[in-house]
């Protein structure tokens, strides 16, 4: 267990900026703010490193908006999230991160934000629609919008608080996984955060192409 560097975690932040760059979302330099930020930063940071979404507490910890009473100190990180931090910045182990941590910089990625099942080989394209069946009888069916923050419109919803046109942002997600850290924007004002109950895991998931005319 360790503290992480003030030089790690503006590593962090510029990694998000840089991937974020294009949308309507910054993270200032002193760190995620609030608790929407850190969920939008810990669900991102488990879409590139392909890992389950860390508490956002775990993250305000690493940015030292929680201190510990008892010491008066910033508290240390488990080795779980400095690895997930390593792994997020590129490096291998978070002894090569420590390392490199004077001359790393932000690196560029293809596209981190796309939506996508593992076993899908190519990516999801405007119009497309991704179909999920999650708890006992809830389904959605989402447009894909694009590589920007609300990335789906629901066009289809069953037994769910989602209403039609709603846009959301859908975090990297899986089957056997409740919904978490999902934004929702209804009649273009921001509404708050949707989280499934955690017996309501996705049960289904798949893409619908857009048919395309010949």
């Amino acid at each position: 267990m360790t503290r992480v560097p003030k030089e790690i975690q503006l590593l962090l932040i510029e990694q998000f900026n840089r991937d974020k760059k294009g949308e309507l979302i910054k993270i200032s330099a002193d760190g995620p703010i609030n608790d929407r930020e850190c969920t939008l930063f810990s669900n991102h940071v488990a879409e590139v490193t392909e890992t389950k979404p860390l508490h956002i507490n775990t993250w305000k910890r690493v940015f030292e908006r929680l201190i510990n009473t008892k010491t008066g100190e910033p508290y240390v990180s488990s080795e779980t999230t400095c690895q997930i931090i390593a792994k997020f910045l590129g490096c291998k182990s978070w002894s090569e991160l420590e390392a490199k941590k004077e001359t790393l910089k932000p690196k560029n990625r293809r596209n981190v934000s796309v939506i996508l099942p593992k076993t899908i080989d190519s990516p999801m394209h405007k119009g497309d629609i991704m179909e999920i069946q999650y708890g006992p009888d809830r389904k959605l069916r989402l447009e894909y919008q694009g590589n920007v923050h609300f990335n789906f419109k629901v066009v289809q919803t069953i037994n769910t608080m989602f209403e039609y046109n709603d846009l959301v942002h859908v975090p990297f997600i899986r089957e056997g996984e409740p919904l978490i850290g999902w934004d929702i924007m209804r009649n273009n004002k921001f509404i708050g955060q949707y989280n499934s109950a955690e017996n309501h895991l996705i049960n289904k998931k798949r893409i619908i192409p857009l048919k395309k005319d010949n």
